[in-house]
C-alpha cells in the first residue's frame, strides 16, 4: 500500500519538476522579444515553445523570422528559449 502511494506521488511530482525549466526558458524568450519591442502573442509564444523542445527546436528561428522578427532578435530569443 505504501509503495503504491509513493509511486503515485512520484508520478504526479515528476512532470511538475521537469516542466518548470522549459517554461522558464519560454518565458525568457518571450520577455526578451517583448523588451526589444515586439508584441508577444500566440505566434511568438508558440515559436518560443519550439526552442525549449528538443524535437522541434529547429522551428523556433524560422517561425520568428516569418512573423517579422529581425534575424538577430530571433537568434537571441531562440538561444534564450533553449537555456
Amino acid at each position: 500500500m505504501i509503495a503504491t502511494l509513493c509511486v503515485a506521488g512520484a508520478a504526479t511530482i515528476v512532470p511538475v519538476v521537469t516542466a518548470a525549466p522549459a517554461q522558464a526558458s519560454i518565458t525568457a524568450c518571450q520577455t526578451y522579444l517583448h523588451d526589444v519591442g515586439y508584441k508577444v502573442g500566440p505566434k511568438i509564444t508558440q515559436a518560443c515553445g519550439y526552442a525549449g523542445d528538443m524535437l522541434r527546436d529547429g522551428f523556433c528561428y524560422p517561425v520568428l523570422v516569418n512573423i517579422g522578427v529581425k534575424d538577430r532578435h530571433a537568434r537571441a530569443a531562440c538561444d534564450l528559449g533553449r537555456s
